[in-house]
């Protein structure tokens, strides 16, 4: 770790973009808890890649537009001058190119989270980057509730006790250890079957929370929007 303030900034500034792309996937990912140094040697892999976009972008900028552009070989030669007479000119070039590396570093996690991308991910070439052999790493819910993004998720989940609740999901746990302290929650209507009853009815609610502890399977069904949905009979 960098042992001055100066260091700390440069190290930050470097790490930007791929802090930029984990916050990202962390928020529409299931919650991973790799080791710090893992997390740590990732993060600093993606920031070099678009660290080096940047400059590439950068440097063909500078050949198309010398006269417009900070000029790399003087402040090589002598960095204490040129940054003494253009400081406010390079400033403001380098956080143009950190803001551009975490943009691209941003699209990169919008589209690795789209629908488009975990399918462009799943066939060659780019399935070479993450091989699994076909086991996944994703947490179950995760899987079962994302299986079709555009579809509503309605779960019916029979508890320890032998009864039932049937909803739509509003909110899981995004906890990639499965553990017994994860909480799913439904949105009415809310079906409820006690354990001696024969048929299940209604609760006077909107939503309920279960625990992934009182559960014992649970079954899933995916609802597809209506392509052609009515319309509005127009006035007369």
């Amino acid at each position: 770790m960098p042992t001055t303030t100066v260091g700390l900034v440069v190290f930050v500034v470097l790490l930007a973009p791929g802090l930029t792309y984990s916050v990202y996937r962390a928020a529409s990912t299931p919650v991973q808890k790799p080791s710090p140094l893992r997390e740590l040697g990732g993060i600093a892999l993606r920031s070099v890649i678009w660290d080096i976009a940047a400059l590439l972008v950068f440097g063909m900028v500078r050949v198309l537009y010398p006269a417009n552009t900070p000029d790399v070989g003087r402040l090589a030669r002598d960095r204490s001058a040129y940054l003494r007479d253009h400081f406010a000119y390079v400033f403001w070039w380098a956080v143009a190119l950190l803001l551009f590396a975490c943009l691209a570093a941003l699209g990169a996690a919008l589209f690795a989270s789209s629908s488009a991308g975990v399918q462009a991910f799943a066939k060659p070439p780019l399935s070479w980057f993450t091989p699994r052999g076909g086991v996944s790493g994703d947490p179950a819910w995760w899987v079962l509730f994302n299986q079709y993004p555009d579809a509503r998720v309605y779960v019916g989940v029979t508890l320890d006790d032998g009864s039932y609740l049937g909803g739509w999901v509003l909110s899981y746990s995004p906890d990639s250890d499965e553990s017994a302290d994860r909480e799913l929650t439904l949105s009415g209507p809310i079906s409820y079957r006690s354990p001696t009853a024969a048929n299940a009815g209604n609760l006077d609610v909107g939503a309920v929370a279960v625990s992934a502890r009182r559960i014992q399977y649970l079954t899933v069904s995916y609802i597809q929007p209506d392509p052609n949905p009515p319309q509005p009979a127009s006035g007369s």
